[in-house]
């Protein structure tokens, strides 16, 4: 039962950077503004693989731990087998949408099939265990996670697949997107316990029908919707477009009156069956609208063309032919995920969410498990973001990446070894061998010597050159030293490398190979 003294490879005994500082396929990102200070807003993302929801107090400037979780503990602990504890109160099974009024927040649980919302939006963990939700919609208590609240056909009490979003304005009115009953909810606020049934439905004629349909009455898996209290805007996923409904006027099966993304209410192709381009859209998956006197912008995360498209609306919105602005790529006829490149602060791959507060924009970059964030509306074609979220670099897209490669940062370090004077530590992910030249006294002294790497900054295997050579590992994955020399074994290239002196300068070749 002794106490460690100290850790190397975290900054304390209980971080875990790569989870802290880490994304796991984010699925939704909400930027709230605080009550009454518009100026001043936090930052909310559903980190989906994760089981989690992270929140920032305040926007972040740089790569950082979110202030608060909510499905665990604390921002260092993940539950890689399933929700924590199980499905209940704390728990998230794959959180992907947020809803919020800068007070409460709702999470649409996707393989949860419910809706939890907590009366408080919290700044900080609690001193043991998970912050726990104030009531569930969409099923009877927190342990039931059945799609259609267990029932065997849709009804006006349960969901499948839901996400949410809470429209501003004086109505607040609580929507639920229903993806795969392909149908929105709409409540008069935030649905209050299980019994609370929706007050209309659009895509659908009544609550116990479930038909995807191409018109404009019916929707196909529909997803995060906006509305500011004038119109709300649905990404119409399947059919690859974007339908525009009069808010006031909402009613159960009410047509919309402008379709972005297709020429018509009847057409859903991809792209409109054409090339890509302006025009075109390829499973939209969420919207969000600026109100930027004079302008009216209109923000769509196209997910299939990797893409985010900027529309400027007329008030009310009429005809709208193509976007004015993109971002994650060069020009509006391009789609490739990253460019066809490495991920940088231009490019998107697979965008899924959006979300603005007026000022700023966050884009969820799903397949580079990141949030990029804009720190002023961004005015150009393929404008870089300021700030990237999840990712040391710009350039990486490894799912719960720790920060920038240092002398003290591991990545599955692998064994340790010590001939009593010196340490050597196998840092695996980083296809590199640290040594000590005298047993390290706390966890910030780096280490004298690097093999496999010319320096502490880099960790591609054999040294990024692409050769296997005396000097280059590839996952190595055990040290031991006898008598002044040293083995490592080299288990990407198949060998054990021997030093017949403990190396004393970076990068130092080996002396023999065997295998």
């Amino acid at each position: 039962c002794e106490t460690v003294s100290f850790v190397i490879g975290q900054a304390s005994p209980v971080l875990n950077s790569g989870v802290a500082y880490g994304m796991s396929f984010p699925q939704g990102v909400l930027l709230v503004p605080a009550p009454g200070n518009p100026s001043q807003s936090r930052l909310v993302v559903a980190d989906s693989s994760n089981r989690r929801v992270l929140i920032w107090n305040t926007v972040p400037t740089q790569n950082l731990p979110a202030d608060a979780v909510l499905g665990l503990p604390d921002v260092n602990t993940l539950s890689p087998f399933g929700p924590y504890g199980g499905a209940n109160e704390v728990s998230l099974l794959s959180p992907w949408s947020l809803a919020s009024d800068g007070t409460r927040l709702s999470v649409g649980d996707y393989s949860g099939n419910r809706v939890l919302t907590w009366d408080q939006l919290p700044s900080q963990p609690l001193a043991s265990g998970p912050i726990p939700a104030s009531r569930v919609w969409g099923q009877l208590n927190y342990q039931s996670t059945q799609a259609d609240s267990g029932q065997q056909t849709p009804n006006a009490s349960g969901v499948n697949i839901p996400s949410v979003f809470l429209e501003s304005g004086a109505s607040s009115r609580f929507f639920i997107s229903d993806l795969a009953n392909h149908r929105i909810l709409i409540f008069p606020g935030f649905p209050n316990n299980p019994q609370t049934q929706p007050k209309f439905v659009l895509g659908q004629s009544s609550f116990v029908s479930a038909a995807p349909a191409t018109s404009a009455t019916g929707l196909s898996s529909p997803g995060q919707v906006f509305s500011d209290g004038t119109e709300l805007f649905v990404p119409d996923t399947n059919n690859h477009r974007v339908l525009v409904f009069d808010a006031a006027s909402l009613a159960s099966g009410a047509a919309a009156k402008v379709v972005i993304g297709q020429a018509d209410f009847v057409s859903g192709a991809p792209n409109r069956g054409l090339t890509i381009g302006a025009g075109t859209l390829s499973a939209p998956v969420a919207a969000t609208v600026v109100s930027a006197p004079p302008q009216r912008l209109l923000f769509v995360a196209d997910r299939n063309n990797n893409r985010v498209l900027r529309y400027t609306l007329t008030t009310p919105t009429a005809a709208v032919n193509s976007a004015d602005l993109v971002l994650g790529q060069g020009d509006f006829v391009s789609g490739a995920p990253n460019r066809n490149g490495p991920p940088g602060l231009d490019t998107l791959r697979s965008p899924v969410s959006v979300s603005s507060d007026g000022k700023r924009l966050a884009v969820c970059d799903n397949g580079n498990s990141r949030v990029l964030i804009w720190l002023d509306l961004p005015t150009r074609v393929g404008q870089p973001a300021d700030v990237v979220l999840g990712q040391p670099v710009a350039s990486s897209a490894v799912p719960n990446n720790p920060p920038a490669r240092g002398a003290l940062n591991l990545i599955r370090p692998t064994h340790v070894s010590t001939d009593g004077t010196r340490l050597f530590i196998v840092d695996s992910g980083n296809n590199r061998v640290l040594i000590w030249n005298q047993l390290p006294q706390s966890g910030t002294q780096p280490p004298d010597v690097v093999l496999g790497q010319s320096d502490f900054s880099l960790g591609v295997a054999n040294g990024g050159s692409g050769k296997i050579s005396a000097a280059g590992m590839s996952f190595p994955f055990a040290a031991t030293v006898e008598n002044g020399r040293l083995a490592i074994s080299d288990n990407g290239n198949h060998r054990v490398l021997i030093w017949n002196q403990i190396p004393t300068s970076n990068n130092q070749p080996a002396d023999l190979c065997l295998g």
